[in-house]
């Protein structure tokens, strides 16, 4: 009789001491396809992040694979630029909103940075073709007579 509530009391004790990580929130979402994931959440009590510019900690109930994109914005009065549409399947455009085109250019660049090609805008909206390179994460750079305005991250699916 004592080795079975030993044995009772042991099940109990393991059976009580193998929890999965949970999540209280509010709502959430997973999402996957062959370019990559991404998780959320909404609502959750307890998230902090730390960074000292070189290193970013997070920390909270959900924590997920992320990339930061650092998209720079042109220090140029009265330019816009947009692209779309992001994703893309087979190619995007860029959309420059300026008064004089002149000396516009873009350069395409893979996720390790490598230059994939540049071109020369001369119309407002200029067609990118994405259909000879993999679904990945690319880059799109505008300059300006070689003053960059804007970089955007492109997601290519399929």
């Amino acid at each position: 009789m004592k080795k079975v509530k030993t044995f009772i009391i042991m099940s109990t004790f393991c059976i009580l001491s193998m929890n999965a990580q949970e999540l209280v929130s509010n709502s959430g979402a997973y999402f996957s396809n062959s370019s990559g994931s991404l998780t959320w959440s909404v609502g959750e009590a307890v998230i902090a992040t730390i960074s000292d510019g070189t290193d970013t900690l997070t920390q909270g109930f959900h924590q997920s694979r992320f990339s930061f994109t650092d998209i720079s914005e042109s220090q140029l009065d009265g330019i816009s630029v947009s692209v779309f549409p992001n994703p893309t399947a087979d190619q995007f455009s860029i959309e420059i909103t300026s008064n004089d085109l002149e000396g516009f250019s873009y350069t395409l660049l893979d996720q390790h940075g490598k230059s994939l090609g540049n071109k020369e805008i001369t119309d407002k909206v200029t067609d990118v073709d994405m259909l000879n390179h993999p679904a990945a994460t690319y880059f799109v750079s505008v300059y300006k007579d070689g003053i960059s305005v804007k970089t955007i991250q492109i997601i290519k699916n399929y």
